[in-house]
């Protein structure tokens, strides 16, 4: 999966990413960005949920607009 992160935290700042879905898992919208990065104008704060943040797999750099990335169906393998 890829996502677009938020914006107007900085230019530097959030980096978008690429990453595997894991059933269960909690990203961090909008209580905090990649992992435990918490942005502070999410209110109420959500200290609980912040602290279950995974980080994604791969950063791909702040505003890269990567949502038109191409990414490889579940049932395909790559074969080398």
């Amino acid at each position: 999966m890829v996502v677009n992160e938020r914006d107007d935290i900085g230019s530097d700042l959030v980096p978008d990413y690429m990453t595997s879905v894991k059933d269960g898992a909690f990203y961090g919208w909008p209580y905090s960005y990649f992992g435990q990065h918490i942005d502070v104008r999410a209110q109420p704060p959500r200290p609980d949920l912040v602290e279950k943040a995974i980080v994604p797999e791969y950063a791909l750099g702040p505003h890269t607009a990567s949502l038109g990335s191409p990414s490889t169906p579940p049932t395909c393998s790559v074969r080398e």
